[in-house]
């Protein structure tokens, strides 16, 4: 593989207080906020996804099949004979890497990977699909979307072998799934469009509750220690399930979050339009502004470096101080 693209950046601090100015060739870019830094990115075509799968292993998708490896020498293009639009991406190991997307064409593309070399696995599908979300294990993978000649969302599992389309609990007359998360202890949920949401349980999926009046989906989904779901929506709110209703955690904003990531320790973090970092701490939601391009996704492991990713290939890290 090819290194990282030779940038020159340089932080600067101001004096005493907890900003700090980014330097990338004759641009400055403001940045606020002591614990969140940009980093040099070795592309600049929007990034839509992002998954930390451990210390110094980090991968990235976005744009004209673009996808960014972060290894102890930083980050890097990783090849990918395609040119699609990569929206999600899951490490099952350092050894096992999965994207999907949509090629220019409106084909949908699933790749799995070693970072090395790429095999297509895609599902058969009923004409032109789009792939959204993937989330998983060892045992096996959730891939969801939509399918352009039909209004039924679609869902997938893949059994290790193939893969196989998935039985909805009933009809559903919605345009497609777009988020699938889940936590450490299998706990799974899929959010789209009109207020859809649903969960895996033992028996299959079910169907989860309906959301407020009127409440959008945004895209940004996370899942919590104990399984509960976190939502963004486009009225610019975060909904989450209390005793089987969706409520509010207060936040509230003209813009709404695109990316959210549930951390075992009880945090949420989301991100969203012009650098907007939100986090919550079980009690009240923070918020700073970064400042730039369009944060689309974030992603973290076991309380370490939180990485978010967005337009024109930015690459935003929070680091846990020593």
């Amino acid at each position: 593989m090819r290194g990282c693209l030779g940038l020159a950046v340089s932080v600067l601090a101001l004096g005493c207080s907890n900003d700090v100015e980014l330097v990338r060739g004759d641009a400055a870019m403001p940045l606020a906020g002591p614990a969140w830094q940009r980093v040099a990115s070795p592309t600049a075509v929007d990034l839509h996804d992002v998954f930390v799968a451990g210390r110094a292993d980090v991968w990235a998708v976005g744009d004209a099949g673009t996808v960014l490896h972060l290894d102890d020498r930083g980050w890097q293009r990783v090849p990918l004979q395609t040119t699609a639009r990569l929206n999600s991406v899951y490490a099952v190991s350092g050894r096992e890497v999965w994207v999907v997307g949509e090629d220019p064409a409106g084909e949908p593309v699933v790749f799995r990977g070693d970072g090395q070399r790429w095999v297509s696995v895609r599902p058969m599908t009923r004409g032109r699909a789009r792939f959204r979300g993937l989330w998983g294990g060892a045992a096996e993978l959730w891939l969801v979307g939509g399918l352009s000649d039909s209004s039924e969302p679609a869902l997938w599992r893949y059994d290790g072998a193939q893969w196989r389309p998935e039985m909805l609990p009933q009809p559903l007359r919605n345009p497609e799934f777009f988020a699938l998360r889940g936590n450490a202890a299998g706990a799974l949920w899929a959010v789209g469009g009109a207020g859809l949401s649903m969960r895996s349980t033992a028996s299959g999926w079910s169907l989860g509750p309906p959301p407020p009046r009127d409440t959008v989906f945004s895209g940004g989904l996370c899942v919590n220690a104990d399984g509960v779901p976190f939502v963004a929506t486009a009225q610019g709110a975060v909904l989450t399930l209390v005793d089987a209703v969706w409520r509010s955690d207060s936040l509230a904003a003209s813009a709404p979050l695109g990316g959210l990531y549930c951390d075992p320790s009880g945090e949420v973090i989301g991100v969203g339009p012009g650098g907007r970092v939100a986090t919550f701490d079980g009690v009240r939601w923070r918020e700073v502004q970064l400042g730039g391009p369009d944060l689309e996704a974030v992603s973290a492991r076991d309380r370490g470096e939180v990485w978010a990713v967005g337009a024109r290939g930015t690459l935003v890290v929070r680091r846990v101080a020593p």
